[in-house]
C-alpha cells in the first residue's frame, strides 16, 4: 500500500494546551502506520500564536488540499474550523477517518 498524506482536523480554539497533545499523538500514530501526517501545528508554525483565526484556517485549508485523506479528532463536531474542514472534505470527496485504528 502506498503512503497517504493524512490531514489532521480537530478542535483547537478554547481547548487546554490548544489540544496540541492530541494532534501530536495522532501525527505519531499516522507515521507509525507508514503514512505522512499533516498537522495544523506544523502547517501554522510560522504564524504567530494569537493571530487572526482566518489566517490559521486559510493556511490549514491550503495544506488539507494536498492530503489524500482527513482524520477527524474527537470533539471535531464542536469546532467551527473542523466542521468547515469536514464539509470541504465531504464536498471534494476526500476520504475521512474518525479513528487512527481505521487507517490501513
Amino acid at each position: 500500500m502506498q503512503a497517504m498524506k493524512i490531514y489532521i482536523s480537530g478542535p483547537i480554539t478554547g481547548m487546554p494546551e490548544l489540544n496540541e497533545p492530541a494532534f501530536a499523538s495522532a501525527s505519531l500514530a499516522i507515521a507509525e502506520k507508514g503514512h505522512v501526517p499533516i498537522n495544523p501545528f506544523d502547517v501554522c508554525c510560522d504564524i504567530p500564536r494569537g493571530s487572526d483565526w482566518l489566517a490559521y484556517m486559510r493556511a490549514d485549508i491550503k495544506a488539507m488540499m494536498d492530503a489524500d485523506a482527513v482524520l477527524m479528532l474527537s470533539g471535531w463536531a464542536e469546532s467551527r474550523g473542523a466542521r468547515i474542514e469536514h464539509s470541504i472534505s465531504v464536498f471534494l470527496e476526500i476520504p475521512i477517518y474518525h479513528s487512527v485504528d481505521n487507517i490501513q
